[in-house]
């Protein structure tokens, strides 16, 4: 298990990694819930899995030398036309946005 999210729900036995606005649902879920029920135990409960979701981020910067060209590449999975109006939003863009949206639900858990 490298802590990436499939593209299927459940994903019982896919391998194929998610783009990152997909992987996203995992810690959205777990912040949504701590932030729901003010359950300190869902967050650790779910912790294991929040760091190998994020060890996988930091694996695939190792990767590419945290190169903006070699993450591109990951940048660039997946779709994002389910929130599309009119002309296609550039994926690099979405997908970092749903990293940093990640990093600061995570921050706010870790402190």
């Amino acid at each position: 298990d490298d802590g990436s999210v499939g593209y299927y729900a459940p994903t019982p036995h896919a391998r194929r990694t998610g783009s990152p606005n997909w992987m996203t649902g995992f810690p959205t879920a777990v912040y949504r819930l701590w932030r729901h029920y003010a359950d300190v135990g869902i967050i650790r409960t779910a912790m294991p899995g929040l760091e190998r979701y994020f060890a996988f981020y930091e694996s695939k910067c190792a990767e590419t030398n945290c190169s903006t060209a070699g993450l591109a590449r990951f940048w660039a999975l997946g779709p994002t036309e389910w929130m599309q109006i009119g002309k296609a939003p550039d994926p690099h863009f979405m997908n970092a946005f749903g990293y940093v949206h990640d990093l600061r639900m995570m921050a706010e858990m870790a402190a």
